[in-house]
């Protein structure tokens, strides 16, 4: 592979750890040498704080890192956690997907069909928003509620909108389209579907992603596949 190719590679999974497969068995990815030199230009840039890559090629499996994690007295490593941001819509897309295959959800599907009984979803001329509408944002929700609290620094802007205010929020909005007519980019819808799906499934989201897309054969050995459960 070009390294053009794997700058951009490893420029897309900045902030997270990755695992790069390959396409046949007598392939290999550059050594680690070269990826550490790769991750070292953009950490000493000051582009990130640190950087972690995991490779997994015909030698095996490979963790690279450089940096900090830019907290004091937290190593980093192929253990450290990193919050993955908008990764997670692929996740939620991936189990809807999922979920559909299994005949267990429609595309077509209003979402309120899968929230508690009461839970009132915005609508406009009758069209109510579907679980294809929020996987694709069409939706007509927008990107954020607007009662979300402003982000600081050290705070997780999300941790504090609980259930009832998402809910309280659904109630009180009023769409600017007819659903499925026009896209706008909507965290708030993703997360309204991943959050419909973990209800379908009778668990949380972070069970239900580990348990349909997530396929573990040991502690320190995770990857992305289609599982049984």
């Amino acid at each position: 592979m070009a390294r053009t190719s794997w700058i951009a590679a490893i420029c897309s999974a900045v902030g997270l750890v990755c695992l790069a497969g390959t396409s046949g068995a007598a392939q290999r990815l550059p050594p680690d040498s070269v990826v550490r030199a790769m991750l070292r230009e953009r950490v000493d840039a000051g582009k990130n704080a640190g950087i972690v890559v995991g490779l997994l090629d015909a030698g095996g499996r490979r963790i690279v890192a450089y940096g900090t994690s830019g907290r004091r007295g937290l190593p980093l490593d192929g253990q450290t956690l990193f919050e993955i941001g908008s990764i997670s819509k692929v996740l939620t897309a991936a189990v809807l997907g999922d979920a559909v295959a299994r005949g267990e959800v429609g595309l077509g599907q209003p979402v309120k069909t899968l929230l508690p009984r009461g839970i009132s979803v915005p609508s406009r001329q009758g069209r109510e928003i579907t679980l294809g509408d929020l996987a694709s944002h069409t939706s007509g929700l927008p990107r954020m509620p607007a009662d979300l609290p402003e982000e600081t620094q050290d705070d997780d802007t999300w941790a504090s909108y609980d259930v009832r205010r998402l809910y309280t929020f659904l109630a009180a909005y009023r769409l600017p389209r007819v659903p499925g007519t026009g896209y706008e980019y909507s965290s708030l819808g993703v997360a309204l579907l991943g959050h419909a799906l973990a209800l379908k499934a009778g668990t949380s989201y972070e069970a239900l992603v580990i348990r349909r897309r997530c396929c573990r054969s040991s502690v320190a050995d995770w990857h992305f596949g289609v599982c049984a459960g």
